[in-house]
């Protein structure tokens, strides 16, 4: 059986998440601060997915928003926990927006 819901999606450019995994991920561009914004809004939860060559990849991690502070940089960053794989259905862009997900 698979569920659909929507979730924020934090693309990452350098980085790969998989579920186990937990990671510090900086909060240095709009898209990824709004999908931050979005999730500590709501449920904490995350749609986190690779982009490759300007695209998002077909699969992505669901995590959960752990943590949002300052690394000892001073950056903005948020801490992000892995916790099942996802595969992309259909989304919406814009700040904030979801996407669905089973």
């Amino acid at each position: 059986m698979t569920e659909t819901l929507k979730l924020p999606v934090l693309p990452l450019a350098d980085s790969v998440v998989l579920p186990g995994m937990v990671v510090p991920v900086r909060l240095d561009e709009p898209e990824i601060q709004a999908a931050v914004d979005a999730a500590n809004s709501v449920d904490r939860k995350v749609l986190v997915v690779p982009r490759l060559d300007g695209r998002y990849a077909a699969v992505g991690t669901v995590a959960v928003l752990e943590q949002v502070g300052r690394l000892p940089s001073g950056e903005k960053a948020a801490v992000v926990r892995g916790e099942g794989r996802a595969q992309i259905g259909s989304g919406v862009t814009g700040p904030g927006a979801r996407s669905g997900w089973r």
